[in-house]
């Protein structure tokens, strides 16, 4: 109790007990997914285990007067039973107390830190995972082939344990949340462990590889990000419901409440102005980048090359910025990665680009509730049409990139459907990088991309805006009085969606509010209503699926209905400071680990994606002058074929990373393979070589000069050729003339494979001998 003279005295763990929720100090993150909440309901049993065994394990005394004669003092009674060394690692792991530990564990060393392993990661690595601990190695000493539990293993495994499994969501209307359904299910030590590898640890590492990974990189962007880079959260809230006024519910009202739909976009990006001045203030603990001194231009808002995330640690005293230039003040420092007991840097204020960031809230109130891609579409719309009246026509700040970031709802956000929006937005705001140039002096083009969070983390400070715009609404009802009017619509009363939104502009969209929130986490909230008569949905549209997209978390668009797939981000110096594709390093960077994807419209063709083939020769170094190459025998075996490879290269010599050449295909032996393989590679490297002469044709507008298809109404060649590019003059020709082109290459193929064709040739096929 505050007052002194209060006869009631408690503790302070007592009040630590009874304190309400809200002065209580919450978990800065936490994590209520499905898949981590089926893991914490699995750990529970795991963590009793080792209590469990410690009798078994733990040897006699040694003076125990009740021990056999002819038995050795000191030993447990699993001493010598021959699965004790996998009881101990399986115990060990037991122990562990987090999720990533227990992940850890399990796969090979370094496979879930940094980049990741991925067969450990998938699960398809032979030498780890909770295979090695259970159904590889512990299980074969407690277990025989029928399931019975062997009269030599500890009776402990036939204990009986209960746990909690959390099944697949069922599916839902659009707009509801999905319900999980939860099993209870009771059963011996074996069966809990065996339902635990394969119904947990066989997904779950890559699950926590991509929490931690995209962890790592969410901290990476924010650090080296520079001015010009938009950063967009974005998610639909669980729908607001409307309460009678004063709160006083009829019993209809229990049945239908009057509800809307909210979608949060939190958009934060750095002021090139605050970047841009070098002799501003800068406080504690704010954040900086230091640049180079000889590579730092004033009025660039593109980070120098070797610039170094910081943040202020000490500032100049008062007589100090009295007596000195403010560019030359020199702050104490301290860079990324450096340990706090590391001296601070001091670095003059005209090398240290402040990093001032600025946010804004964006809340749409519809009444529209159907939760789909269209609906987030035009959401996202209207917000590019604020910044662009609001910022970029005035002049105000410059942008060239646009990091948009989201859960993995499929019917709203990780779609082919959304996708294809995403890709029309590079050019829709290509204007707005006009005249800025990245470290490489050469033109920007803007630059568009779509991270999804790992499944089931979508929760956010978006979520936090969603919960307090409906309680403030709610509360602002429930309270309104002709003495206390907290309804601020121009009627005093909400009845409608659209009365929501006037009400929260009204409270939020003040001088009073932006204010306060200067040096708050969100700076500003802007408010719109989209009724449902804005959100334009095409009958009978639909795209192509997207391959891989389930496992794929990065997409950046190249051009209208062509996207590039990145298994996870990757935020370093090079790909923060690279351009647009053809343009930088985040074009190879995308090139090694993904690949192009187009979107067409069901109702027309899709594009056939070329499939590259695998080599099993290195790349072959030149030889030297006057050298002679050896001509290859006729047919020959592994062996065979090391020596070959040798004498045209001794430098790389043989090559093999994948083994092909032992992998004896359709049984016909491993000469007739490496004649297959290598037959293959000459096909291949002609085809391409061909494909790109006549790429190079294409893309330089030569066409032949005569008609494609006859009739009144014929297609000439130079139609085709308006198209576009060659990937857009494939889409563009008619289905016959694709049809005559497989055929005819189908029947060139044919032809030269049929041996009785090759015999007349006095020839033999390339898999006996020819």
């Amino acid at each position: 109790c505050a007052r002194l003279d209060c006869p009631i005295k408690i503790s302070f763990s007592v009040f630590k007990k009874l304190r309400p929720w809200y002065v209580r100090r919450a978990k800065q993150e936490t994590c209520l997914c499905k898949q981590c909440e089926n893991f914490k309901g699995f750990q529970t049993v795991l963590h009793s285990l080792p209590k469990l065994f410690d009798p078994l394990l733990d040897p006699p005394s040694a003076d125990a007067d009740d021990a056999p004669d002819g038995d050795d003092d000191g030993e447990s009674e699993v001493d010598g039973w021959a699965g004790k060394a996998a009881l101990l690692n399986l115990l060990s792991f037991c122990k562990l107390p987090s999720k990533s530990d227990m992940v850890k564990r399990s796969l090979c060393a370094g496979a879930f830190d940094g980049p990741g392993k991925e067969a450990c990661i998938n699960g398809t690595c032979s030498r780890c995972g909770f295979k090695t601990l259970w159904s590889a190695s512990l299980r074969k000493h407690v277990v025989d082939k029928d399931g019975n539990v062997l009269a030599s293993a500890p009776k402990e495994f036939q204990s009986e344990v209960k746990w909690i499994r959390i099944r697949s969501s069922k599916s839902t209307s659009p707009g509801e949340a999905k319900q999980p359904t939860y099993e209870s299910k009771t059963g011996t030590l074996v069966q809990f462990l065996d339902d635990f590898e394969r119904d947990v640890m066989r997904k779950f590492p890559h699950h926590r590889f991509t929490v931690a990974r995209q962890k790592a990189m969410a901290a990476e962007f924010n650090r080296n990000r520079g001015p010009g880079w938009i950063q967009s959260d974005v998610d639909f809230a669980m729908d607001g419901t409307i309460p009678p006024p004063r709160g006083r519910s009829i019993q209809s009202d229990h049945w239908s409440p009057m509800s809307y739909t909210l979608f949060i976009q939190v958009i934060s990006w750095l002021e090139s102005a605050a970047w841009k001045s070098r002799n501003s203030e800068l406080d504690l603990n704010c954040a900086v980048t230091i640049e180079p001194a000889d590579a730092s231009e004033p009025d660039s808002i593109i980070p120098a090359k070797g610039s170094c995330y910081a943040e202020v640690m000490a500032v100049p005293s008062a007589a100090e910025r009295a007596a000195t230039d403010p560019e030359q003040l020199r702050y104490g420092v301290r860079r990324h990665g450096a340990s706090d007991d590391d001296p601070l840097e001091y670095v003059e204020r005209r090398y240290l680009r402040h990093r001032k960031l600025h946010t804004k809230a964006f809340v749409h109130v519809s009444n529209d509730k159907t939760h789909d891609s269209y609906a987030a579409q035009t959401f996202i719309n209207k917000t590019i049409d604020y910044l662009e009246e609001q910022y970029v026509r005035p002049g105000t700040e410059t942008f060239f990139a646009w990091h948009m970031h989201s859960d993995n709802a499929p019917s709203h956000f990780k779609s082919s459907k959304t996708m294809n929006y995403v890709t029309k937005l590079p050019a829709r705001l290509k204007d707005w990088a006009m005249g800025v140039s990245g470290a490489d002096g050469k033109p920007l083009t803007f630059r568009v991309y779509w991270e999804f969070g790992a499944p089931g983390h979508g929760k956010g400070v978006w979520d936090g805006i969603g919960a307090w715009i409906k309680r403030t609404v709610r509360q602002d009802i429930v309270d309104h009085r002709p003495e206390m009017k907290t309804v601020l619509t121009a009627d005093e009363q909400i009845l409608s969606p659209e009365q929501v939104a006037e009400h929260v502009k009204a409270r939020f969209n003040t001088d009073e509010f932006v204010q306060s929130h200067l040096k708050k986490t969100i700076n500003e909230v802007v408010v719109s209503y989209t009724p449902t008569a804005e959100i334009i949905r095409p009958v009978g549209q639909d795209f192509e699926s997207m391959p891989g997209m389930k496992k794929t978390f990065l997409f950046m668009p190249v051009r209208e209905g062509v996207t590039l797939q990145r298994p996870f981000a990757c935020w370093c110096d090079a790909c923060m400071q690279a351009s647009a594709p053809g343009e930088g390093t985040m074009d190879s960077n995308y090139r090694r680990a993904s690949r192009y994807h187009k979107f067409a419209p069901m109702l027309s063709a899709s594009v056939a994606l070329s499939a590259g083939s695998a080599a099993i020769t290195a790349p072959v170094a030149a030889p030297g002058r006057g050298a002679v190459r050896a001509a290859a025998p006729a047919l020959m075996d592994k062996s065979g074929l090391e020596g070959f490879a040798k004498e045209l290269n001794p430098v790389v010599g043989y090559w093999d990373p994948l083994n092909l050449a032992e992998l004896n295909f359709w049984g016909a032996g491993d000469d007739a393979t490496v004649g297959f393989l290598r037959h293959a590679e000459i096909k291949h490297g002609r085809v391409a070589m061909a494909a790109f002469v006549g790429y190079i044709v294409q893309s330089n507008g030569i066409c032949w000069p005569w008609a494609l298809t006859g009739g009144p109404n014929g297609v000439m060649h130079s139609d085709i050729l308006a198209a576009g590019g060659p990937a857009d003059q494939w889409d563009a020709l008619p289905t016959a003339s694709k049809l005559q082109i497989l055929l005819f290459v189908g029947g060139l193929e044919l032809w030269s494979e049929n041996s009785y064709v090759l015999g007349l040739s006095g020839e033999k096929h390339y898999m006996r001998g020819g």
